[in-house]
């Protein structure tokens, strides 16, 4: 297979199904076609919600552990049209290969930040955002 148009690859490598199955870290799969590596978007602090814009929806997670769970919380903010996702001390690794898997890509499309709480405080009040807090 080719590398795909709008894709550049300073390197491509072919190998066997079982390798590829191999490098993609997955059992039980039909294919895997590409396995490849990743420049990750910045995390950490308010700058890296620069790309949002304007923010009105922002999803914010505390604690999350799981990284399946994660994911498909990106996934579903990413389908219902939010435009960022905070990351509050005590939440797993967004770039997790189970996180990844069940975002389906959704970490590399919706901007993403870690912040503390006095960093979550000032976005929410930067953007006019009002607070919800499932506990009250």
């Amino acid at each position: 297979a080719d590398v795909p148009s709008g894709m550049s690859a300073r390197r491509t490598v072919y190998a066997p199904e079982h390798v590829m199955k191999k490098a993609a870290g997955l059992q039980s799969v039909d294919r895997v076609d590409a396995v490849a590596e990743l420049s990750m978007p910045p995390l950490m602090g308010i700058q890296a919600l620069s790309g949002a814009g304007k923010i009105k929806r922002l999803l914010v997670l505390d604690g999350i552990q799981d990284p399946g769970n994660l994911g498909t919380l990106v996934r579903t903010a990413l389908a219902l049209g939010w435009d960022a996702v905070a990351l509050l001390p005590g939440t797993c690794d967004p770039y997790n290969d189970k996180a990844l898997r069940a975002a389906r890509g959704g970490v590399f499309r919706l901007p993403m930040a870690r912040l503390t709480w006095d960093e979550l405080h000032e976005v929410t009040t930067m953007h006019r955002l009002s607070r919800f807090d499932p506990k009250l």
